[in-house]
Parts: C-alpha cells; sequence; structure tokens
C-alpha cells in the first residue's frame, strides 16, 4: 500500500499554491459542485479533507492555480455562490509554491489534541538521545515510551468500553492494533495474547523508530518497545516488559517482540 500523505500544506515550487477552508452543508452535491467548478477553471485540487462536525462539513484543501484561469479571489466567490456553502476562507501562501495549513491551530484525533511529528523530528529525538546518551539514553527511551503506552492502554479502555469490549486481549486486538496502524507507528500484527498468563508477541511491519536503525545490525527499538510494554501492563493490570527478537534493523523482515510479566 502505498504512503498516505495527511495533506497539512502544500510544496510545489515555482506554482501558485492556496488552501482553501470550507464549511459546508451536510449534502453530498455540495462536494461534486465544488470538484466540478474546479475542473471548470483549470483548478488542481492535489489533497482535500474533511470531517463532519455537528451536522455539518467542515474541509481543508490545497490548490495549485498555476494554469487556471480565475484567480483565487473569483474561485473563492464562486464557492461561495454554491448553495450549501457556509462559509470559504482563503489561505495565503508564505512563499511562492509554498502553503500551510495555519488557520486550524488545534488537530484533533479521536476527540483529542494531537500533533504531527515529521521524520526530521522524530529522528533529531530518537537518534539525538541514542548519540548523545548511549545506553542511558536507551534506557531514557523505553521508560519515557513505558509512560505513554501507559496512557495508550488507558485511553484504548475508553474508547473499547463505550464500544461493550471489556476482555483486554480484545481491546488490544481490536483498537490498540488498529489504531497503532493508523498513527503511523507501524503495522501490528498481534500473533498471541492472553491475559492469563500474562503474555503476547507482537509482530510489527514497518516500524517507524527501526526504520532509523537500518545499519544498526542490532535490535533497535527503545521508545516504541516501551510503549508496547506500557500499553500491556495498563491493559493486563500486571507489570509488563517488553524484548525485541528480530528487527529490521538487522535485516529480518518485520520486528518482533516478546511481552512477558515482569519477574520484580
Amino acid at each position: 500500500m502505498r504512503p498516505f500523505d495527511v495533506g497539512r500544506f502544500l510544496f510545489l515550487p515555482g506554482r501558485k499554491v492556496y488552501g482553501i477552508a470550507i464549511e459546508a452543508e451536510l449534502r453530498p452535491e455540495v462536494l461534486k459542485e465544488v470538484a466540478q467548478l474546479g475542473f471548470k477553471h483549470g483548478v488542481l485540487v492535489p489533497t482535500i479533507h474533511y470531517n463532519v462536525v455537528e451536522g455539518r462539513v467542515i474541509g481543508l484543501g490545497f490548490a495549485d492555480l498555476t494554469d487556471a484561469d480565475i484567480s483565487i479571489e473569483q474561485f473563492a466567490e464562486a464557492m461561495r455562490n454554491i448553495k450549501g456553502i457556509r462559509m470559504v476562507q482563503i489561505i495565503h501562501p508564505t512563499a511562492e509554491g509554498f502553503v500551510s495549513d495555519n488557520l486550524f491551530l488545534r488537530l484533533v484525533l479521536a476527540g483529542e489534541r494531537a500533533i504531527i511529528m515529521r521524520r526530521p523530528g522524530y529522528e533529531g529525538f530518537i537518534v539525538g538521545i541514542r548519540e548523545k546518551f548511549g545506553s542511558a539514553g536507551e534506557a531514557f527511551l523505553y521508560h519515557t515510551g513505558y509512560n505513554a503506552g501507559r496512557r495508550y492502554g488507558q485511553s484504548h479502555a475508553e474508547m473499547a468500553a463505550k464500544l461493550g469490549i471489556t476482555d483486554p486481549v480484545q481491546v488490544i486486538n481490536r483498537i490498540s492494533a488498529s489504531l497503532c496502524a493508523s498513527t503511523g507507528y507501524g503495522k501490528p500484527e498481534v500473533v498471541e495474547a492472553s491475559a492469563n498468563p500474562p503474555q503476547a508477541t507482537v509482530r510489527v511491519y514497518g516500524s517507524f523508530e527501526c526504520e532509523l536503525g537500518v545499519k544498526a545490525e542490532r535490535p533497535y527499538s527503545n521508545f516504541f518497545r516501551g510503549i508496547l510494554a506500557g500499553l500491556f501492563t495498563q491493559l493486563l493490570g500486571r507489570n509488563m516488559e517488553a524484548k525485541e527478537l528480530k528487527c529490521i534493523a538487522k535485516g529480518d523482515p518485520y520486528c518482533e517482540f516478546k511481552i512477558t510479566a515482569s519477574p520484580t
């Protein structure tokens, strides 16, 4: 499966690019008319995202008007004349060929604030700590991940309870694994998991952390390994630890973690 661009900015050097935010009534024909308007005037829309909030559509798109026969102001005005469109706001580029969303300042995922950290950011965090502090940095990453995993576990259990899922293994299989994949950590496969005895084997394909250590020739995960330990600790109600047995950083096709009860 190809990567999915979350579309928070558009970088097309030499092109006339803009952002457009809309609020509209929840009617399929509204979005259809917006698309037809773009086609009519030669407006390219490389990315668009929208969600439904309280019965209305909130959308954000990025448009390339380099070859359009209409200005961005005229395009926005034409959109405002579409029945069902309540608001159109232009986001102007900060440099030719570059525009980013500076309108929606709080990103939300499952009702909670979220941030997007691109590779330069999390690589600087993970690799930088390892290089600066060595084994102590690796331990720091693990325990930081562990604390995050505990909080993820609590959040996942709350979400699952609203769906009538209370068995911790089912929370892991049906909620935690799916959220891990959808948020970009990697695609997990829960090979086996049980509450009694408390243990699990989890494979992760395309680990964001271990991709950073493809030349390490040894298991590389500390932060995500800690997340797994904290997650299983929270959901199984026992102190758990995670060990990485296989890793893409040493040439394995996936990363494999064994999660077991801590002896202490």
